[in-house]
């Protein structure tokens, strides 16, 4: 019966819930480092049987959606663990402890996933392969200007000093992208909401309502002859509204994908967006280069070889290029729009002066505020837009609705 399929999902999860916290009783004190894959598949199987009695007890339209916010948090605090992953490694490299050493200590007496992860780390760094790709290798991705730093750290021997200062970097702009990706993907959810509204209504109310109005022999409003027009152009046309559906889902899935933290392909308009400064990663490695005595161009060059966006790195490479046939490297850099121009003035008087580092460091810092600021001003935007397009399509179907109907009652009742 329903009843006894009941008790036994809801033992299923109780089942799941003791598997994990016998696994962590026992792992977490026992580590044996052979015993990986079979920890991995007992943590799965333990998460199989909680998930088959929560999706029976809560149905599926509420298991989904509690499905997707549970990968949310788990991948935020996935992401809150790799910055503290990085912190401790930055931290290693600038007092000369070894970072597999680091890795190491940081993966004692875990066994999620992330001590799983940390323990690879670990061992690619004891094998002499170097931090960026063993980050990649272990499966700890990071953001692009943190893996820029990495590799330009590894170029100038200054990985302590670079390192850290892209994790303080990256942490703040990290907040800003959550905060405007948590304020896109509402505006999404909102707008693949109402497009599944609207096709319901289109295909079963409208109709209904037309019929009834027939029925009655009440004629229709103006308003309420659009929707019927309308009703009638998707019945015959709505096959070709499906891109716009996919397009929406697929927004919706990089919106998703976006505010648990996963590395997406680079969009330009929603790198500016969601607060990430490409000047200001870029000034923050040249305040670097300038602070070890190195000459800029060697930044700019290395810049150009690493930096992960292509066309940054074209125009970096184009920048190099110029300031090594002698032009100003203040104007190229502002000539090809990687400053603005009232950096590239204030970069002048500081070379003039001789205060050139401090300079760099500072505009890197506003470049980055900067961007805060315009992503929150956005996400700000974001709500009442997200408004607009709940509010007005049920406010003018309430009114469509409505009207014929008071006719209806006025017609019967007469």
């Amino acid at each position: 019966s329903d009843v006894t399929m009941f008790f036994h999902l809801i033992v299923l999860s109780i089942l799941g819930a003791s598997m994990l916290w016998g696994l962590r009783l026992i792992y977490g004190r026992h580590r044996i480092q052979n015993d990986e894959t079979l920890l991995f598949i007992l943590t799965i199987a333990a998460w199989v049987l909680i998930l088959s009695g929560v999706a029976f007890v809560c149905g599926p339209f509420i298991f989904v959606f509690a499905l997707i916010i549970f990968a949310m948090v788990v991948a935020q605090y996935r992401e809150s663990e790799r910055r503290s992953l990085l912190w401790t490694l930055s931290l290693a490299a600038e007092r000369g402890i070894p970072l597999a050493h680091a890795a190491r200590s940081f993966s004692s007496d875990r066994i999620d996933e992330m001590g799983r992860r940390a323990r690879v780390l670990a061992d690619l760094l004891d094998a002499g392969m170097p931090l960026p790709e063993a980050l990649k290798r272990s499966r700890n991705p990071v953001p692009r200007d943190i893996e820029l730093a990495a590799r330009l750290g590894y170029a100038t021997d200054s990985l302590g000093p670079t390192l850290r200062a892209a994790a303080q970097r990256g942490e703040a702009a990290a907040n800003v992208a959550h905060s405007y990706y948590s304020a896109f993907l509402y505006l999404i959810l909102a707008v693949n909401l109402m497009l599944g509204v609207i096709t319901f209504v289109m295909i079963q109310i409208v109709p209904t309502f037309e019929t009834l109005m027939n029925d009655f022999g009440v004629e229709a409003p103006k308003i309420t002859q659009a929707f019927i027009a309308a009703s009638h152009f998707f019945a015959q046309y709505g096959v070709f509204l499906a891109p716009l559906f996919v397009l929406a889902h697929l927004a919706l899935l990089y919106a998703l994908l976006g505010y648990m933290g996963v590395r997406l392909p680079d969009i330009p308009l929603l790198r500016r967006l969601t607060g990430v400064s490409d000047s200001s990663i870029i000034l923050q490695s040249m305040s670097t280069s300038t602070q070890q005595g190195r000459p800029l161009v060697e930044s700019i060059e290395l810049m150009a070889h690493w930096y992960p966006i292509s066309s940054v790195g074209t125009n970096l490479a184009i920048a190099a290029d110029r300031i090594r046939s002698g032009q100003n490297w203040c104007d190229v850099l502002e000539s090809l729009k990687l400053v603005r121009k009232t950096d590239a003035a204030v970069l002048k008087s500081a070379e003039r002066v001789g205060n050139l580092p401090w300079a760099l460091e500072e505009l890197a810092t506003a470049a980055a505020r900067r961007s805060g600021f315009r992503s929150a001003a956005n996400a700000r935007f974001v709500a009442p837009i997200v408004a607009l397009i709940i509010a007005i399509p049920i406010g003018m179907f309430a009114v469509a609705m409505f009207m014929p109907l008071v006719k209806m009652i006025e017609v019967h009742t007469m």
